[in-house]
């Protein structure tokens, strides 16, 4: 029996494969923090090792323990007593959840065994979508924190996933297809998504070919008028879509393949409205904007739920075999939609405008983690030679 057969995966106990993917994810999971941070640091992962970054003091191997040297030290270095930010055991946390739930879903009675799956092919699967899930963390990392998807993150990972794709699932051509779908899409999205926003904001247009003919008090006032960027944002240039949001697309693509890039973007697209609309209405609360633009949410909101509450009922008068009402998704599918709707709600407002960029690679992380857990024995996902 070769070492890779699948009747020792078969044969290995649920729960002990389910913990020691969970201690493993719970030391990837400190490792990613580091990646991230450094990578935006443009720090060396290798030179140094892990530090305070409030003392710069190298840190003990009691003090690295995943989750519980945070809780043990109370959130606080111990040398300088600086706060350890949350995210930390958050993101081992969620890092090893996520990598028990891969191995555990991913086990053998979702591979149908009819289809010729070699066991080798399934534990490079595993492995594979862990190394994903693991790249999906580390961008969603430096997106919320300085809205940035690093390329040293994106390309290897891209690369690894199209070798996946081509030696394991053997699937090059849709892979291939599926990456430069990414950036069509995102391009498409980007380019009219901004002519639509000059559309119903013609001002703001009208503000990037007269504020370098401004001096400085006037492009205070001007800004006030036609909108409002903070100033550690006033030289990005507006954008609906950054290119790094499609090279994550791509990076979907690479490991799961054009068919389940497809249901990721949608969740995530229906995730990000969701986020989206909140996220504006904190900022918009915080300028003290918000109650201008809260009667265009709530309408944006109605219109786009009423929709698709309508679609649904006319989905269930054709097919009153179907039991759309009794499926929790509906629901999160016209709370999603409503969101969505908020959000070009809030676009279309009159008044001051408050532009500022919302990370949007968190929310393709999700869809793409989501898309993973739809992987099934039954779905080609791994084509036969």
């Amino acid at each position: 029996m070769d070492w890779y057969d699948f009747n020792l995966y078969l044969a290995a106990d649920a729960l002990t494969l389910d913990t020691a993917a969970l201690l493993l994810g719970l030391c990837i999971g400190s490792f990613i923090n580091v990646l991230a941070l450094r990578t935006l640091k443009e720090e060396s992962l290798w030179r140094k090792g892990s530090y305070c970054y409030h003392c710069h003091h190298r840190l003990g191997p009691l003090e690295l323990i995943p989750v519980l040297s945070f809780l043990f030290l109370k959130g606080k270095c111990k040398h300088c007593q600086g706060k350890i930010h949350w995210h930390y055991p958050l993101v081992e946390l969620a890092t090893g959840l996520i990598f028990a739930a891969i191995v555990h879903f991913l086990g053998p009675k979702y591979w149908h065994p009819g289809l010729g799956v070699s066991g080798l092919d399934i534990t490079l699967t595993v492995c594979g979508m862990l190394i994903f899930a693991a790249a999906l963390i580390a961008v969603t990392i430096t997106d919320f924190k300085e809205k940035l998807i690093p390329h040293e993150i994106t390309y290897p990972a891209i690369i690894l996933g199209i070798a996946y794709s081509a030696i394991v699932r053997h699937d090059l051509l849709g892979t291939m297809a599926g990456v430069g779908a990414s950036y069509i899409i995102f391009d498409f999205i980007d380019h009219f998504g901004v002519q639509f926003y000059y559309l119903t904001h013609p001002g703001f247009k009208e503000r990037h070919k007269v504020e370098d003919e401004l001096d400085i008090d006037d492009q205070i006032d001007y800004t006030m008028e036609v909108g409002y960027l903070r100033a550690d944002e006033a030289d990005e240039p507006f954008m609906v879509m950054g290119g790094g949001d499609a090279v994550l697309s791509a990076l979907i693509a690479a490991w799961l393949g054009w068919p389940k890039l497809i249901p990721a973007l949608i969740i995530g697209f229906l995730v990000g409205a969701v986020m989206g609309s909140i996220y504006l209405l904190v900022e918009l609360k915080k300028e003290r904007l918000l109650n201008a633009a809260l009667a265009r949410f709530l309408g944006g909101f109605a219109a786009f739920a009423g929709l698709m509450v309508l679609a649904l009922c006319g989905l269930t008068n054709s097919f009153p075999e179907s039991n759309i009402w009794g499926n929790s998704v509906t629901y999160l599918l016209i709370g999603a939609l409503g969101f969505g709707g908020g959000t070009i709600g809030i676009m279309t407002a009159p008044g001051p405008r408050l532009v500022k960029h919302f990370p949007f690679g968190p929310a393709l992380a999700i869809g793409a983690i989501f898309a993973i857990f739809l992987i099934t024995g039954t779905d080609g996902f791994i084509r036969p030679l």
